[in-house]
């Protein structure tokens, strides 16, 4: 029996997806004293296109890795880029603890997250759901579709990012605003903005 390229690197994306189904699941907490906040359009749509570029990343069947050296080094970019987005994700909610939710909303005595994957960036999650659909993307066979998906999802995830930093503006104030001087939003790259 011969191990493939494709194999590896789809079960590789498979377990760390199992592994952000079991964060997502275990990490929600009921939390006397909820309130959820901006439930609007552009959330929802934001949520759509995100959705969609998982489908196509995970539907879009292409051409099969072969067995070159290039094919093995797609396999195992494909199983590192799931393995470390996975885990950022789970360190992510594991910080957030009963704060962590699928919705934006604010809980009784509300904390601003600074540590672990927020030292990083403000949005880690997002991050590690874009290194998870890159992974899967690769895994299924790197064609044009991945950049269709990626742009689905970078126009999906700029609403949701915009619509919480509202959130935490209003929430933490100049706290919130020292935090985000020093901590880019969504990708680790840091350049310096002139502040007045």
């Amino acid at each position: 029996m011969t191990i493939e390229p494709n194999s590896v690197a789809i079960a590789g994306v498979m377990v760390g997806w199992a592994m952000v189904a079991v964060a997502m699941v275990v990490g929600q907490h009921p939390s006397r004293g909820a309130r959820v906040r901006y439930r609007n359009v552009a959330g929802l749509v934001g949520l759509v296109l995100q959705g969609a570029a998982f489908a196509l990343a995970f539907g879009w069947h292409r051409s099969r890795l072969d067995s070159s050296m290039l094919g093995w080094g797609v396999a195992a970019v494909s199983v590192a880029l799931a393995a470390s987005s996975s885990g950022f994700l789970l360190a992510a909610v594991r910080t957030l603890g009963k704060q962590w939710s699928l919705l934006p909303r604010l809980v009784e005595q509300h904390t601003l997250v600074e540590a672990g994957p927020y030292s990083v960036v403000r949005h880690p999650i997002y991050l590690a759901m874009l290194g998870m659909l890159l992974s899967t993307g690769l895994a299924f066979g790197p064609s044009l579709a991945v950049l269709v998906a990626l742009a689905l999802y970078i126009l999906g995830t700029i609403p949701r990012i915009r619509m919480e930093e509202r959130l935490l503006n209003q929430t933490f104030g100049k706290q919130y605003a020292r935090y985000s001087r020093h901590v880019p939003a969504f990708l680790p790259l840091r350049w310096h903005r002139k502040t007045a």
